[in-house]
């Protein structure tokens, strides 16, 4: 999972210094004062993100993240993210097209505050998949999002600054409308780097990281003992021009999953799918039988796609060259709407992890006392130190008590951290806790598995439909006076709850019915509407690798899981 949050090197010292100093010069204001909050968007364990209203003007409405103090590593982490918001919208009453907004920063005793614009038009593949017409996805209005997306990571090169983390659910609209901008977010992963600087940190999410950042990640895997097959040469030097030909990479990446649904470069976990990235070739799905309807991609299209996923960064594509491309400037892109198969994956990509996420959220908040306790005791036992937080070496051993060898036990608490810890700082809180442990007693536990089944199966004829799924799962939208369709009419919007950087992204276009409809989809192999037993087993033990198609999971949570620090 890399790491740059280990003790800091007299260099690290200086940056921080740097930037803290930095970030005194930019103006504060007084957030609390100026702004009335409202609904959580998104949270995490030392940070959330809230949707305000400016106290003095109501059409302002932005998103704030308020980070706690508590922890040290935030202070750090405010401080560069502010100081690459601002430089990135020097003018805030003229913020540039495609970047996210920034409206200002502050800090209290307790928490520092950044505020952005609130942006709510949802994430990019929630609009592809739409089934709204006015969001209709022709490969025009594909080459120009790809067009739009490249401009936004040029002006980010132009100012110095790698976004490092590029990624589809890291750009979305700025509204609803189908001509909405689409903006660049969540640099929370971004530095500030001169061409020539190097940069021993490795970022990013594995699915669209570059070789030259791969094959860095596979060393920090064989530095701590983690086993990977030997056949990636060592890595070289990172500076700051190789990270900005990782950019380009990511954004091939990107589009590539755009028209084809699927990723260049699989594999079962993070280390597969690194070591898939260094050596496997490309290759283009088009004559694959698992497509019904024929997939057609233009030469164009291809030409584009080979020059941004050359393996050695010396030889990629600029980003200037890249937005000069014949096919991101949309010569020959058809009208046609994209590949109805193309449109399916991009769904299971979307969707077929969430159904699990929403019952262990649900599990771990509703406890009752007895369970609630038990896990409690667990925790207290792991929490060595008392602080709260429980790190690698508290978590190993717990799994040594429990039975496991050395290096498995070592292994299955970093995949356990790797599940909860929200910022990837390395330790996990309480609540996290219940999240992982109840999502490995959902994997493991047979026995556990039925009974959850049958709490769902709430008139016991063996089937979960999309009432019962929603009446557990969103009760606030169920009540004794409305039909679940009469509320649904109601909503507006209803905003993604899961991490985010502020944005207000719209969970899903068609309201929560749809989003149940999905989860139900993703896993109903008859079709018959209904999830029966073995259906919700199988989901439930999370197979993701099993040859379904799609972007393949490494059971993270994530397209490929996070590697390094982050806060939400």
């Amino acid at each position: 999972m890399g790491g740059c949050c280990g003790q800091p090197d007299d260099q690290e010292r200086q940056e921080e210094l740097k930037e803290e100093q930095a970030t005194q010069e930019i103006p504060t204001i007084d957030v609390v004062q100026n702004y009335k909050f409202g609904r959580t968007l998104g949270s995490g364990a030392s940070c959330r993100v809230v949707q305000a209203t400016n106290k003095n003007d109501a059409q302002i409405q932005v998103a704030i993240k308020i980070m706690d103090k508590e922890r040290s590593i935030t202070k750090k982490l405010y401080h560069r993210e502010v100081n690459i918001l601002e430089k990135l919208t020097p003018n805030v009453n003229k913020p540039h097209r495609g970047i996210l907004p920034f409206m200002g920063h502050g800090e209290d005793n307790d928490s520092y505050y950044i505020v952005t614009r609130l942006l709510y038009g949802g994430e990019l593949f929630d609009r592809i998949v739409s089934k709204e017409d006015e969001y209709k996805i022709t490969e025009k209005v594909a080459v120009k999002l790809v067009c739009d997306m490249l401009q936004a990571v040029k002006y980010c090169h132009d100012n110095n600054i790698v976004h490092r983390d590029l990624k589809p659910e890291n750009f979305v609209f700025a509204n609803k409308r189908p001509d909405s901008d689409i903006v660049l977010i969540d640099y929370g992963c971004a530095r500030i780097v001169k061409d020539d600087e190097v940069v021993d940190d490795v970022v990013g999410t594995a699915y669209y990281l570059a070789p030259e950042l791969a094959a860095a990640a596979l060393e920090n895997y064989q530095k701590k003992g983690v086993k990977v097959s030997g056949k990636v040469g060592a890595s070289s030097p990172r500076t700051g021009k190789i990270l900005k030909a990782a950019d380009v990479w990511s954004m091939g990446v990107i589009a590539y999953v755009m028209m084809t649904g699927r990723a260049p470069f699989r594999g079962r976990n993070n280390i597969a799918i690194f070591e898939s990235s260094c050596i496997k070739p490309l290759i283009f799905p088009e004559k694959d039988a698992r497509y019904h309807n024929k997939l057609k991609l233009s030469e164009h299209f291809k030409d584009f796609i080979r020059k941004a996923l050359v393996k050695d960064p010396a030889k990629r594509i600029s980003i200037e060259d890249a937005i000069r491309h014949p096919w991101v400037q949309g010569v020959d892109a058809s009208d046609y709407r994209l590949n109805r198969d193309v449109i399916h994956y991009l769904r299971q990509f979307k969707y077929q992890t969430k159904l699990k996420k929403e019952i262990t959220r649900v599990l771990a908040a509703n406890m009752t006392d007895e369970p609630s306790q038990q896990v409690l005791r667990h925790f207290k036992r792991l929490d060595a130190d008392g602080d709260g937080f429980l790190d690698l070496e508290e978590l190993t051993f717990l799994l040594l008590d429990m039975g496991y060898v050395g290096h498995a036990a070592k292994g299955e608490a970093e995949k356990m951290i790797k599940h909860a810890d929200k910022n990837q700082d390395g330790v996990v809180d309480f609540e996290e806790f219940k999240q992982v442990w109840y999502r490995k007693v959902l994997t493991t536990n047979d026995q556990y598995i039925h009974r959850v089944f049958d709490v769902f199966d709430d008139n016991g004829d063996g089937h979960i439909d999309s009432k019962e799924l929603g009446q557990i799962l969103f009760p606030e939208k169920y009540d004794d006076d409305q039909q679940p369709e009469e509320q649904a009419g109601q909503e507006e919007e209803q905003l993604n709850t899961e991490e985010n950087d502020g944005t207000g992204d719209n969970e899903d276009n068609d309201g929560f019915l749809d989003t149940i409809s999905r989860m139900i989809q993703e896993v109903d192999e008859n079709g018959d509407g209904k999830i029966d037993f073995d259906e919700f087993k199988k989901a439930m033990k999370e197979d993701l690798d099993s040859g379904k198609w799609g972007i393949q999971n490494d059971d993270s949570g994530q397209y490929g899981g996070l590697i390094g620090p982050k806060i939400y």
